[in-house]
């Protein structure tokens, strides 16, 4: 959300597909924000997304984790987890700054050395 902010303070226009994300529809928490903001944004039924996915430049995702080989972990529309595998990831955004998979593993080390 931040990054998002950043870029329409600095006046770059762009617009934003929002997933609902049940069952918590954090989805429209997150759109809500967005429209604050006076970024453009609309919701979309996360079982939709493969629709729009061709109007889409760029995807950014939260994470509830990052494993070691720089692989997401998300929360899912039922008690399990979704699991994205580093080769679909160029880039990781954290608080530590923007990371490859590659290099997250490099990082924890340094992390859990300190």
């Amino acid at each position: 959300m931040g990054a998002l902010s950043l870029a329409a303070k600095q006046n770059i226009r762009f617009s934003v597909y929002v997933t609902e994300s049940r069952p918590d529809c954090s989805g429209l928490k997150t759109a809500q924000e967005l429209q604050e903001l006076g970024i453009p944004c609309k919701v979309v039924l996360d079982a939709a997304i493969g629709f729009i996915m061709e109007k889409v430049d760029l995807v950014l995702v939260g994470a509830e984790g990052v494993v070691e080989n720089g692989g997401l972990i998300n929360k899912k529309n039922s008690p399990t987890v979704d699991y994205t595998p580093p080769e679909y990831i160029n880039f990781l955004f954290t608080d530590l700054g923007i990371f490859t998979p590659a290099a997250v593993s490099d990082e924890l080390i340094k992390f859990y050395l300190d």
